[in-house]
């Protein structure tokens, strides 16, 4: 039982960490990143625990996953922060063209559910293509 909860409070540690990333970064979505790492269900019953405090008073692991993540988050939100602005700072152009990209990537995964699976290659060369473009306005 132990040596569970302390791999959870290491994802949990990490989901705060990614999800902060996913917070300050366009096109990367936080909730994704902690569903795809399998941390998202014990987030999501930790905080809804400790919301119904005035009900009744949530369990210690609960408000324990709830300070981890939090201290987690806001420290890697500080730390990623000023990292993008060093690399704003010294890279500012294939910044913005990794921006755009990342979020042309995401309007392809959401038109990926919408159109038949046959277009799926050629959306994908139309998402290269512009991205091409992108990167040749920004140069």
């Amino acid at each position: 039982l132990n040596s569970t909860i302390n791999s959870n409070l290491v994802l949990i540690i990490l989901g705060g960490i990614l999800s902060s990333l996913g917070f300050i970064m366009p096109g990367v979505s936080g909730s994704m990143i902690l569903l795809s790492i399998g941390v998202y269900p014990i987030i999501i019953k930790s905080f809804s625990d400790c919301l119904m405090i005035f009900k009744e008073f949530p369990e210690n692991g609960q408000i324990i996953n709830c300070v981890t993540f939090l201290i987690s988050f806001v420290l890697a939100s500080i730390m990623f922060s000023k990292l993008i602005k060093k690399v704003i700072n010294k890279y500012e152009k294939i910044f913005i063209v990794f921006c755009i990209g990342l979020l042309i990537g995401t309007i392809g995964l959401i038109f990926k559910n919408i159109v038949v699976y046959e277009f799926h290659f050629i959306l994908k060369i139309i998402i290269i293509i512009m991205g091409i473009l992108l990167m040749k306005i920004f140069k």
